[in-house]
């Protein structure tokens, strides 16, 4: 039986299952000032988005006519990336949090309350990339008939996904603030519902809050094709650890190494992109080296 078949079987058994994704906060990262953009918008392939990688994701992990609730904030850029309608198993709802100092519990048992609470909910955290399936981890926690599951990697760290029940979420008031590691988790163990850490065993989530973070996803996997020496840098030369999306202009002498260059940004002809982000809109001229950096439609920032 695959994970998905498993996780519809203990999901009828369980009743109403809901995604909620968390797409705000109470301030942008980094990457979303340096980029002036969502990281579900962040391009993560040639012609892929974080937020189509993620539906991949919960695609082999979640039973047909799923809800997913994307919730974003005021304070974050709206990702252009997400709209309603029917993904797959997937049905995408887009919102915005109704109170700037809700914290993640807040704003997750709000959505659920808004639900009519469904008796499992999965939380995870958009500013993730995910390698490998969750569908298993999912399957075992649903199976575990815990209050709430909480995921994390093989070396420990948190995997930013959390398996609640509706009277886990009952715990946070209706008002105030309440975060989800201390606050709510620590309520959640004084009150004596189950808890219980899983361990992500297929697959490894890893933070994307920096460009340093998105960098290292992108040419973790990709193969150099040769080096050039640029001063007392060396970089790889093939386009093959970078990503240069459609509509993007490079032109034949630049390199391109560890680098996102997005659509309608340009590279000019003897260029150097070294481990940089070119955005929508932005600009390397002819010549120019650019060496750790985020190059916007209108300013740089290193």
């Amino acid at each position: 039986m695959r994970a998905s078949e498993e996780f519809s079987c203990a999901a009828s058994e369980g009743g109403d299952f809901a995604v909620v994704m968390l797409a705000g906060g109470l301030r942008p990262s980094p990457l979303s000032v340096e980029t002036s953009m969502s990281v579900l918008d962040l391009p993560i392939d040639d012609e892929c988005r974080l937020f189509d990688h993620w539906l991949e994701c919960l695609e082999d992990a979640v039973p047909e006519s799923t809800r997913l609730e994307v919730v974003c904030s005021k304070v974050v850029p709206l990702p252009a990336a997400v709209a309603g309608g029917r993904r797959g198993k997937l049905d995408v709802h887009v919102s915005i949090e109704r109170d700037d100092y809700r914290g993640p519990a807040g704003i997750v048992a709000d959505v659920c309350r808004g639900l009519g609470s469904p008796s499992r909910i999965l939380i995870v955290e958009a500013a993730r990339w995910v390698d490998g399936s969750i569908g298993s981890a999912v399957s075992a926690g649903l199976e575990a008939d815990d209050d709430v599951v909480v995921y994390r990697n093989r070396d420990g760290s948190p995997a930013g996904m959390y398996l609640a029940s509706a009277r886990a979420l009952e715990l946070v008031p209706s008002v105030g603030f309440m975060d989800l590691k201390e606050q709510w988790l620590g309520k959640v163990g004084a009150s004596g519902l189950r808890t219980e850490a899983l361990t992500l065993a297929g697959a490894w989530s890893r933070e994307l809050r920096t460009r340093g973070q998105l960098l290292g996803v992108i040419g973790s996997d990709r193969p150099e094709l040769g080096v050039v020496e640029l001063g007392t840098v060396t970089v790889a030369t093939g386009r093959q650890r970078s990503i240069v999306c459609a509509g993007a202009e490079v032109e034949g002498n630049a390199v391109v190494s560890e680098s996102i260059v997005m659509p309608g940004a340009r590279v000019g002809d003897g260029a150097c992109v070294i481990r940089s982000i070119v955005c929508s809109g932005g600009r390397v001229e002819a010549g120019e080296t650019i060496v750790e950096t985020v190059v916007g439609s209108e300013a740089v920032t290193a």
